[in-house]
This record gives C-alpha cells, structure tokens and sequence, in this order.
C-alpha cells in the first residue's frame, strides 16, 4: 500500500532518503554503497517494492514496508546484463513481476 507523502530520494552518494513531502522531515535513510550514485528508481503498481539503479549495472529491489534490500539484479554467468550505468527502471505495470532497465552500455 503506497503511503501519502512520502517522496524519495536517490542520490550520488549512495543514499536513498525517505521524507516527508508536508514537514520536510526525514523519515528513513538507506545507505546503498557510497561508490554507486543512484540514477533512476520506480514503484511497483502497489508501492510495496522500489526498485533502484545506477552507476555500478546493478538493479536492486527494495521491500517497502521493512525497507530492507529484497534482492539484487545483475548479470549471471551468460546471462546477460548491463555493463555499464543504468540511467533508467521501470516496473512492468501489467506484469509486475517484469522489470525493465535502459542503461549507457546501450541495452534494455
């Protein structure tokens, strides 16, 4: 269940900020990893899932309600994946178990 003014925030130090749109208080921060600036994040259809992106090619998945890391996407083996920076996410809105990512090694 998505909850009422809450804006997130990702930034070039690794950090992902939950504030509170109305007061301007901080609600809940993440330090993601001080190496990976984080480009682009997207909810799910709910709001229960954030998904994350950025300089290091890996799309990580956090639950919402505890605001912990669910998992991490990346490539595996020879599965593919991004090499490079990821400059876009978004959740699949018919399939919410499907998401896609745009990033600067020119692949979705």
């Amino acid at each position: 269940m998505k909850t009422s003014n809450v804006l997130v925030a990702g930034s070039a130090d690794g950090m992902l900020r939950h504030w509170h749109a109305t007061s301007g208080k901080l609600l809940h921060q993440v330090n993601e990893d001080p190496e990976n600036h984080i480009y682009c994040m997207d909810f799910n259809n709910d709001g229960t899932l954030l998904a994350v992106a950025g300089r290091d090619s890996k799309v990580r998945v956090y639950d919402e309600t505890t605001k912990t890391l669910a998992f991490s996407m990346r490539s595996l083996a020879e599965l593919p994946g991004h090499s490079n920076r990821i400059f876009c996410v978004k959740f699949n809105p018919v399939n919410t178990n499907m998401i896609v990512s745009g990033g600067w090694d020119n692949t979705i």
